[in-house]
């Protein structure tokens, strides 16, 4: 088996302006692909696709909200008439939501799902022509160990993770005879500003860090490079016969609380 290489291959990789979109588009970079941020932050959307430009790397930035249709659709075709084609997709872009069924409002459930499990859709819908067009390609998604095995008080974020993951089965019998390759990561806790945030808001953060470090039978949390490696892979012509599947890359999580 060779070095991966990516070179002449077109990524979009959505919520990549932080952790680990940007960790994924920095690797795939640097494995010779052209990537698109599709990231709603403008300021890291942008900061993230300049770094990368002043590298040498073919990057573009398209401010994108994974869960409006329209918005979708134009970062689709933008990536298209900037690259040419669109051979990868990388459905990364979620935001966390933990609160038990009955403390769940509806417009908290309905931002979940909208941007948790819609938007891996919609990027699904408008990019799998080009990767059908392309002659094949990988679309990899980013689920969460929640999907699986989850802990309280995670109701919305939970339902919307393991619809991805149900969602991936699905696509990947539909355009398997496509040569379209459809697979699932499902993270641990990954070492996220996103996570930070959520960690803060814990009446004891460290306290918190520590417990939840614990459940990691590996005895650390992630980084976003770890489910950039996974994604590489499941990305590159190494997993070729690897479709409709999960990879966990948790730290042993899974298997300690299934």
């Amino acid at each position: 088996m060779g070095v991966t290489d990516l070179s002449n291959k077109v990524a979009i990789i959505s919520g990549a302006g932080t952790g680990i979109g940007r960790a994924v588009a920095e690797l795939f970079c640097k494995m010779g692909a052209a990537v698109v941020i599709a990231e709603i932050d403008a300021g890291s959307g942008r900061a993230a696709a300049e770094a990368l430009q002043v590298e040498g790397r073919r990057a573009l930035f398209v401010q994108t909200d994974v869960a409006d249709e329209d918005a979708v659709r134009r970062m689709v075709e933008q990536a298209v008439a900037h690259f040419g084609a669109v051979h990868i997709l990388v459905n990364n872009a979620g935001i966390e939501m933990y609160r038990s069924a009955v403390a769940t409002t509806l417009a908290e459930w309905e931002q979940s799902l909208a941007v948790n499990l819609r938007g891996v859709w919609l990027c699904a819908k408008y990019a799998l022509p080009h990767l059908v067009a392309a002659g094949g390609g990988a679309v990899v998604n980013i689920s969460s160990f929640h999907a699986h095995a989850t802990v309280n008080n995670a109701t919305p974020y939970a339902a919307a993770k393991g619809g991805v993951v149900a969602m991936t089965r699905s696509m990947a019998l539909d355009y398997g005879p496509h040569n379209v390759r459809v697979n699932c990561i499902c993270p641990g806790v990954i070492q996220t500003s996103m996570w930070e945030r959520y960690l803060q808001g814990t009446p004891d953060p460290a306290a918190a860090r520590q417990t939840i470090t614990a459940y990691h039978p590996i005895g650390r949390l992630g980084r976003p490079e770890d489910i950039a490696y996974g994604a590489l892979y499941l990305a590159s012509d190494e997993a070729g016969f690897v479709t409709g599947t999960t990879l966990f890359i948790d730290g042993g999580v899974t298997a300690r609380l299934v």
